[in-house]
């Protein structure tokens, strides 16, 4: 008998202990006054890409809110807090601020911020980028996660090789590497990475590149799908050597991946200097990849970036944006600035993201039947690379040294945000649609210029339609439409009207003084007439 109670006593203290592991939580407290404009402000927690908890905007005017949110143990969450404005929650419109207790203990404060602001919670363990395991050189394996993230610092540049090709775990695997922490980077995509792998070794992943002495970078394993359930993971790091070619940036055969100089370096006027680059879309997939899909969006970032007219149901026309380099030699567009307030008029560090854009690389627009741009045009900047190459060749250039090199090309998928156009408030008709490349026809950053633009341009007819009992809106391809021509005559040119008609005319809207210009004068302007009801 006291045999029985004894194991009884065990089973229960083993399955009290169980419950204990399974319930046990972390209570956050969110602690937020609002500023005059509570409107603009919201916060969410997100776990793994997932939005586990929100505040919806359209608080009370300064006024005190605290919020209790239980988190699980020894999971990593992140807190974002947004502010429409961009100006946080002080000091502008008023004196607000928010404030975070983990199991009582204040984590973190503020309000001076300008859109965002963000804060990981129970990060530990490899379980997100704040708190990333060690990485080492050589063979690594984890288990009963689907993904975990490791931080690497090399004591040498060179060629590093990330690969999970010799894993045998059940579920296929991706690479994401990145240079800083950001709770957005939890995709299962390539955007904010530097560099990304899928399908390199069958279903699994390798990755080749440049990795620079005392430079961070943050390595992410995983599986795919997501919950795939998996065994074990193993994933390697070796060092291959020190890359070398020439290394001097006004040689014509510089080799931006390169950090040993090995004399090769010929300059212009040497018969062996290539020509120059030459970029061309691919326009039968840019057609054939046409489809139409409707966003219920909430994101601010998609409006701040342009993407989107407004918030929720959109209806949006997504596309393929495939850029070869047909050239002979590598188009070259360099490294982003190290400090992301710099100040560069070909770089724009996007905050959504995490990571810099290179401007005016490719632009989409949508011409009506007169050749008028809509109001849905869409200047894209993207971070410029090799997605891949054709046989033969290799590729060179990521996020971290952008370009695409000789017989490589650039692509960017129809899933990816900002893929599209919003035809949302588009009226029904015809209408072209042109994806472009190098808009303004610039030399890439080492001064050569492409060896023709004809082939930078992609477009499609289409009719855009609206069901007037459902108010379902659509499109159709039209086959065998004539190329676009510009109001001055150019065939694939950039004029366009301006506000008062005239081609490639200098009135912009808004430019009430006529000074070409928009500014407070323009305001002024505008509240006299208002108030005079002129």
């Amino acid at each position: 008998m006291q045999k029985k109670i004894y194991f009884l006593l065990l089973f229960f203290g083993l399955l009290q202990g169980t419950f204990t592991t399974i319930l046990a939580q972390s209570q956050l407290v969110v602690e937020l006054k609002t500023d005059e404009f509570p409107y603009d402000t919201y916060w969410q927690i997100e776990q793994s890409g997932k939005v586990i908890k929100e505040k919806p905007r359209g608080f009370q005017r300064n006024t005190l809110f605290r919020d209790t949110v239980n988190l699980a143990d020894s999971v990593c969450y992140s807190f974002t807090i947004f502010d429409y404005k961009g100006n946080g929650l002080c000091c502008e419109d008023g004196d607000g601020y928010y404030a975070l207790y983990l199991n009582g203990q204040l984590v973190k404060e503020g309000g001076d911020f300008q859109f965002m602001e963000y804060t990981y919670l129970n990060c530990a363990n490899g379980n997100g980028c704040a708190a990333p395991l060690p990485a080492q050189l050589g063979q690594t394996t984890f288990e009963n996660a689907n993904e975990r993230w490791y931080e690497f610092s090399p004591d040498t540049t060179g060629r590093y090789l990330i690969s999970t090709c010799n894993n045998t775990g059940n579920c296929p695997t991706k690479i994401w590497c990145y240079n800083r922490c950001h709770p957005n980077l939890t995709g299962r995509d390539r955007p904010g990475t530097l560099f990304y792998a899928e399908n390199s070794c069958g279903n699994h992943a390798e990755i080749s590149a440049t990795l620079f002495k005392d430079s961070t970078y943050l390595i992410r394993i995983g599986s795919e799908p997501w919950d795939c359930i998996s065994n074990k993971i193993t994933w390697s790091l070796s060092f291959e050597g020190i890359a070398s070619g020439c290394t001097d940036p006004l040689a014509c055969n510089y080799d931006p991946s390169a950090a040993e100089d090995d004399g090769s370096c010929i300059y212009n006027g040497d018969p062996n200097c290539p020509d120059g680059p030459d970029l061309a879309i691919d326009e039968q997939r840019f057609k054939t990849s046409l489809r139409r899909s409707v966003l219920n969006n909430a994101d601010a970032c998609l409006l701040q970036e342009g993407c989107i007219k407004g918030y929720g149901q959109r209806t949006i026309i997504r596309f393929d944006t495939w850029i070869d380099n047909i050239g002979n030699t590598d188009y070259f567009v360099g490294r982003p600035p190290n400090d992301v307030f710099s100040s560069d008029p070909i770089w724009e560090f996007d905050i959504c993201h995490n990571h810099w854009h290179y401007e005016g690389y490719a632009s989409y627009h949508l011409y009506d039947e007169n050749g008028n741009s809509t109001p849905v045009g869409f200047k894209n900047g993207f971070c410029v690379m090799d997605v891949g190459c054709n046989p033969g060749s290799s590729p060179s250039y990521n996020c971290q040294f952008q370009g695409i090199s000789t017989n490589c090309f650039d692509l960017y998928d129809s899933y990816l945000d900002c893929q599209w156009i919003d035809i949302t408030d588009v009226a029904p008709g015809a209408y072209t649609l042109v994806t472009q490349v190098n808009t303004l026809r610039n030399p890439d950053a080492l001064g050569r210029n492409e060896l023709g633009y004809g082939n930078n341009w992609a477009q499609v007819c289409i009719e855009i339609f609206e069901d007037q009992g459902s108010g379902y809106k659509g499109f159709i391809v039209k086959e065998d439409c004539e190329r676009y021509v510009d109001c001055l005559g150019e065939l694939q040119g950039n004029a366009q009207p301006d506000c008062a008609g005239n081609c490639n005319g200098i009135r912009i809207q808004g430019d009430l003084d006529l000074n070409a210009d928009r500014n407070s004068q323009d305001v002024l302007l505008m509240i006299y007439g208002a108030l005079e009801d002129t």
